[in-house]
C-alpha cells in the first residue's frame, strides 16, 4: 500500500523538495540572467563602443572576443562552481538537523528514493537555469548582428562540458554533506576533498626532492585530482580556435565517469549512515583516524617546506612539519568534537604516527637505502647520456638546434631542488608531458667504454657529494658569484644497464669542478661523438632532405649570405664537411673562431615526416642546423667556393684597417676605448674575434669559458665596413687585459 501512495512517487518527492528549495531556485535564475545574457550584452556595448565596426580586423576580433565569452563564460563557469556547492550541501542539510533527520527517516519512503530526489532537486534548481542562460546570450548575440558566430555544435559542447563540471563538483559536494553531521563541517570537508589529493601529491613531490635531491622522476601530479580545477581543465579546449571535439568527448565522459562513482559511493553511505549521528562532525567514526594523519601530513609538510625555503635547513623543515602536525592534530580533534577540552584528546594515536612519521623521514634523510649516493656496477652499464643546465659538462652538442633547449630539463631540475619553483611547477602539471622539457632520450646514447667511464667518473663525482650536506642544495642552488651566475650547477645521468632497467639520477656540484668540463671535453672530441653528434654528423645524416645552405661570413645580414640549392651539390658538401670535422682538435677549435658559417634547411613548403624532420627554428619556419666552418676545413671552403659566385667575407688580416676594443670599467666610469692598427697586434688578436653572428653556431662549450672574459670590440674593414664582435681577452696573449 505504501508503495502505491503518490507521495512516495519519485516526481513528488522532488516536486515537494523544489517548492522547499524555491529560494535556491530563484537565485540560481537571477544569478545566472545576470552573468550571462546582461554579461554577454555589456560585453558587446563596451566592445563596440569606440570601434570602428567597418574595419575588417576589428569585426573579426570582436567576433573572436564575442564566441570565446559564450563558450568559456569565466564569470558563469565560477558561479555555476559556487552554485554547486550551495545546492550540494543545502540538498542534504536536513542530516544535519536532528528532528528533520528523524521526520524524513520515520516517513514511509526508501532512502534510495529520497537520496534521489534530493540529488535531483539540486540539479534541477541550477542547470536549467543555466541552460536558459546560454540561450538569451545567443538570442542578445544574434540580435546585435553577430549570428554568424553561433555554431550549434560548438555551444553544445560547451553546455555539455559546463554541465558535467558542474555535476562533479556537486557530487562532491554531496558526499562531503552525507559524511558529515554538520554543516559548518561539511563545507570544511567538500573544501579538503575538492583540493586535498593534489595537495596531497604536490607536497609529497615538493618533500621527496627535498630529501632525496638525486631524484628524477616526480610524482605525476596532475590537475584531474581536485574536482573543482577539473572543469577549468575542461574548458580550456573550447577556447581553442577550433574545438577537438575528440578531446573534448573524452574529457567529458572521463570526468562523468567519476561523477557515476562519486555519486555511487554517497548512495551507498547515505543508506547506511546512522540516523544517530546526526549533530556530529563526521556521519562515519571509522574515517576521523585516516582523515586527521592525512591532514597531519599535508598541513606538516607544507609548514615544512615553508620553513626549509626560508631558511635552507633541514633542521627547521622538520620542526616546521612537527609543528605543522601538532596544531593541525588540535584543531582537528576540537572540529571532531566540537569542544575546546579535546585538544589533546587520542593523543597516543597522535604519538605513534609522530614515531612512524619521524623513522620514515630519518631513513630518506639518512639514506639508509643509499638513493642518492649509490651507483650501479660499471660493467652492467651498456650506454651513457648526461645534460646539465651548465654547458661546459654537457656531453651533448647544444648548438646545432637552438629550439631544442637542453637545458631546459636542468632548469627544472633546479626547480625541483628549490621548494617554492617546484611546488610551483608541480602544481602546474597536467596529464601531458610539459611542453619545454627535455626528454633525455633524445640525447645521443654513448656507448664506447671510454666515453661510459667518462660520464660514469662524472656521475662518481656527484654520488659522492651527495652522501654529504644534502641538506644545503637550496642554499647551494642560490648562490651566485660577481657576474651574477650560478656558484653551483646541476647534471642529470642516465645509464642503459644489460639487464635492460635505467639508472637515472641528477646531482649537484660547484661550476668550478673542472674534472666534469674536462669529462665532457673528452666526449665530445671523441671519435663516436664526432662521427654522430656533432652539426656535421646529423646534418650529413639528414643530406636526402636538405634542400637548401645558406653560407655566411662575417657579415651578419641575410643579404650577404650565398645560397646553394643543387642537390648534388649539398651531398658533396656534407660528405666533405662530416669528413673533415672528424679531424677536429680541441686546441684549435678552443684558440680559433669560425670563417664561416652554414645554414642547412628544409624547405619550408617541404612535406618532412617522421624522422625526416631537421630541427625547427624560430626565425623564418624553415627546418635548420648551424654549422661553423674553420680554417682548416679548406676541402670544404673550396667545394663551397665552387658552387657560389663569390664567398662571403671573412675577417682576413690583410683586410683589417683598425680593431677598436672596449674595455670594460668600473660602473662609474666611462668606458675605455683602444685602437689597434699594427699588423702585429692585428694578428694577435684575430683569434680572439668572433663576428655577432657566430655565437650561436659556436660550441657552446667553448663560447661560455670565453665569454668569462669577453669585450665588446669594432673591426673597421679597408673598405670601409664595420663588424661588430666579441673579443676574447684569454686568446690574446695579453696584447687585451
Amino acid at each position: 500500500m505504501t508503495r502505491n501512495n503518490s507521495s512516495c512517487k519519485l516526481r513528488t518527492l522532488v516536486f515537494n523538495c523544489s517548492v522547499r528549495q524555491a529560494p535556491l531556485y530563484a537565485v540560481a535564475f537571477l544569478a545566472m540572467l545576470l552573468f550571462q545574457p546582461v554579461y554577454t550584452l555589456l560585453n558587446i556595448r563596451s566592445r563596440t563602443r569606440f570601434s570602428d565596426m567597418s574595419n575588417p580586423d576589428v569585426y573579426s576580433s570582436v567576433c573572436k572576443d564575442l564566441r570565446d565569452s559564450l563558450l568559456v563564460n569565466v564569470p558563469a563557469a565560477v558561479l555555476l562552481l559556487i552554485l554547486a556547492l550551495v545546492a550540494g550541501i543545502s540538498a542534504f542539510r536536513y542530516l544535519h538537523v536532528k528532528n528533520q533527520t528523524d521526520f524524513f527517516h520515520a516517513l514511509p519512503i526508501r532512502r534510495g528514493q529520497l537520496f534521489a530526489s534530493r540529488a535531483l532537486t539540486g540539479i534541477l534548481a541550477v542547470l536549467p537555469s543555466y541552460l536558459i542562460g546560454v540561450l538569451l546570450s545567443c538570442a542578445v548575440i544574434a540580435a546585435h548582428g553577430y549570428g554568424e558566430i553561433l555554431n550549434a555544435p560548438e555551444i553544445v559542447s560547451s553546455i555539455a562540458v559546463h554541465a558535467v563540471g558542474f555535476l562533479l563538483v556537486y557530487a562532491v559536494a554531496v558526499l562531503s554533506a552525507i559524511v558529515c553531521g554538520n554543516t559548518l563541517v561539511s563545507l570544511l570537508v567538500c573544501g579538503w576533498f575538492q583540493f586535498g589529493i593534489l595537495l596531497g601529491w604536490v607536497a609529497l613531490d615538493s618533500l621527496l626532492y627535498v630529501l632525496m635531491p638525486a631524484r628524477t622522476n616526480s610524482a605525476v601530479v596532475s590537475l584531474w585530482s581536485s574536482p573543482l580545477i577539473d572543469v577549468f581543465q575542461l574548458l580550456r579546449p573550447l577556447g581553442e580556435d577550433a574545438i577537438s571535439y575528440e578531446i573534448v568527448g573524452k574529457q567529458a565522459a572521463d570526468c562523468m565517469v567519476a561523477v557515476l562513482v562519486i555519486f555511487a559511493l554517497a548512495y551507498f553511505l547515505n543508506r547506511i549512515r546512522a540516523s544517530e549521528s546526526t549533530g556530529m562532525s563526521l556521519a562515519f567514526p571509522a574515517m576521523q583516524l585516516p582523515l586527521k594523519f592525512y591532514m597531519m601530513s599535508v598541513v606538516g609538510a607544507y609548514v615544512g617546506l615553508f620553513f626549509e625555503d626560508m631558511t635552507g635547513s633541514w633542521g627547521m623543515l622538520f620542526v616546521g612539519m612537527a609543528c605543522g602536525a601538532f596544531v593541525t592534530a588540535c584543531v582537528t580533534e576540537i572540529v571532531y568534537d566540537m569542544d575546546f577540552h579535546s585538544l589533546f584528546c587520542h593523543w597516543k594515536s597522535t604519538v605513534v604516527y609522530a614515531v612512524a612519521a619521524a623513522v620514515v623521514l630519518g631513513v630518506l634523510a639518512l639514506d639508509v637505502m643509499g638513493w642518492n649516493s649509490r651507483l650501479p656496477n660499471r660493467a652492467d652499464i651498456v650506454s651513457a647520456q648526461l645534460v646539465s643546465d651548465y654547458t661546459p659538462w654537457e656531453c651533448t652538442n647544444n648548438t646545432w638546434n637552438q629550439d631544442w633547449d637542453y637545458a631546459n630539463f636542468s632548469h627544472d631540475m633546479i626547480q625541483s631542488l628549490n621548494v617554492s619553483s617546484n611546488t610551483y611547477r608541480a602544481t602546474y602539471v597536467s596529464d601531458s608531458e610539459p611542453s619545454g622539457l627535455l626528454d633525455i632520450t633524445e640525447v645521443q646514447k654513448l656507448r664506447e667504454s671510454g666515453n661510459i667511464d667518462r660520464v660514469y667518473a662524472s656521475a662518481q663525482l656527484g654520488a659522492q657529494a651527495m652522501r654529504h650536506e644534502r641538506g644545503k642544495v637550496s642554499e647551494k642552488l642560490s648562490a651566485c658569484d660577481e657576474y651574477g651566475d650560478s656558484v653551483y650547477a646541476t647534471y642529470l645521468v642516465r645509464f642503459r644497464l644489460a639487464n635492460g632497467k635505467t639508472f637515472e639520477r641528477q646531482y649537484i656540484m660547484p661550476a668550478d669542478t673542472q674534472e666534469l668540463a674536462d669529462n665532457a671535453d673528452a666526449v665530445r672530441y671523441s671519435k663516436e661523438y664526432l662521427s654522430a653528434g656533432t652539426p656535421e654528423a646529423v646534418a650529413h645524416s639528414k643530406q636526402d632532405v636538405a634542400k637548401i645552405i645558406d653560407v655566411y661570413g662575417c657579415e651578419a645580414s641575410y643579404s650577404a649570405s650565398k645560397r646553394i640549392d643543387n642537390q648534388q651539390a649539398i651531398r658533396a658538401i656534407l660528405d666533405t664537411l662530416q669528413k673533415e670535422s672528424l679531424q677536429r682538435d680541441k686546441a684549435y677549435i678552443d684558440s680559433h673562431a669560425p670563417v664561416y658559417y652554414l645554414y642547412v634547411r628544409g624547405r619550408q613548403d617541404m612535406e618532412l615526416n617522421g624522422d625526416e624532420y631537421l630541427p625547427t627554428s624560430d626565425g623564418d619556419g624553415d627546418d635548420m642546423i648551424m654549422i661553423p666552418i674553420y680554417d682548416y676545413e679548406t676541402q670544404t671552403i673550396a667545394i663551397l667556393s665552387k658552387y657560389v659566385d663569390a664567398m662571403p667575407k671573412a675577417l682576413r688580416a690583410d683586410n683589417i684597417a683598425k680593431i677598436q676594443v672596449i674595455t670594460n670599467t668600473a660602473d662609474d666610469e666611462p668606458q675605455t676605448y683602444t685602437d689597434y692598427t699594427q699588423a702585429a697586434d692585428i694578428a694577435k688578436l684575430l683569434p680572439a674575434l668572433i663576428p655577432s653572428g657566430f655565437a650561436d653556431c659556436m660550441d657552446q662549450a667553448v663560447y661560455h669559458q670565453a665569454i668569462k672574459n669577453c669585450l665588446s670590440a669594432t673591426v673597421y674593414t679597408k673598405d670601409g665596413q664595420e663588424i661588430l664582435c666579441e673579443c676574447y681577452a684569454d686568446r690574446t696573449g695579453g696584447l687585451v687585459q
